[in-house]
């Protein structure tokens, strides 16, 4: 605790019924040193059945910036064993902001292709000042000896015509045993409106530490940073691969 602050907090989560929940919470700070006072309260309306979960709250606080209130709401639905839907979206207003974050997605999961993809647009404060839409695609086919995986990401600075920037990535991994693997990827990103196109490949080998935690060296000739969170620098690379799903403990 900071010297001269007083804080002050609670909250209470009844649940209404079977499926629905409501929590509750405030919290309140004097800084006597600076003689500020900071206050927030909020209220989750929680939704959840075996197919269907959704959440709405909302959020207001007091702070030497005025009033601020974000409201935030949520949805995941499966339309079948293979298939879910999901949407969410955050609004801010006061105390100095003012923006919107709103996304859509899919997971799909059969027995050799799984995929993700998901749409989203920021807007004002929650970008930065610089509206945004971005996408993100990926999908991987499975067998017990090899994977191929392929994804394509976007992003558009929507105060920029020319700022539409796509990037597309192709791998693939051999499993020699059960323990190690062997792989090859590609990725390119391109501006259209400049004409400028990027690549970049590499090799690497894997191994199985544990079961779902594989621990990856590789080597890229060229180097490659895009826009999506996948990237290496030029030369020898290292990197810890992570899967937590039901599948732990099966095969691949």
């Amino acid at each position: 605790m900071a010297a001269g602050t007083s804080p002050a907090s609670g909250s209470a989560p009844p649940s209404l019924n079977d499926t629905t929940s409501l929590g509750l919470y405030g919290s309140a700070q004097t800084n006597a040193t600076t003689r500020t006072h900071q206050a927030a309260a909020g209220a989750n309306l929680r939704y959840k059945t075996e197919r269907l979960s959704a959440t709405l709250g909302t959020d207001v606080v007091y702070n030497p910036a005025g009033f601020g209130v974000v409201v935030r709401g949520g949805a995941a639905g499966s339309v079948s064993n293979d298939l879910t839907l999901s949407a969410d979206g955050l609004a801010e207003f006061g105390a100095g902001k003012a923006g919107l974050r709103l996304a859509a997605g899919y997971a799909y999961r059969s027995r050799n292709i799984d995929s993700l993809g998901t749409v989203r647009y920021v807007d004002g404060t929650l970008a930065g000042g610089q509206p945004e839409l971005s996408s993100s695609l990926a999908a991987i086919y499975h067998q017990p000896r090899f994977a191929v995986r392929a994804g394509m990401d976007s992003r558009t600075l929507l105060n920029d015509a020319g700022s539409f920037t796509v990037q597309g990535s192709l791998s693939g991994t051999y499993y020699v045993t059960d323990r190690v693997g062997l792989g090859a990827w590609g990725h390119i990103l391109s501006h259209p409106s400049t004409g400028t196109t990027v690549t970049g490949f590499g090799l690497e080998g894997s191994y199985r530490v544990l079961p779902g935690t594989w621990l990856t060296a590789g080597y890229n000739p060229v180097g490659f940073t895009g826009i999506s969170n996948t990237y290496t620098k030029q030369g020898l690379y290292l990197r810890l691969d992570l899967t937590l799903d039901d599948s732990l403990g099966g095969n691949k």
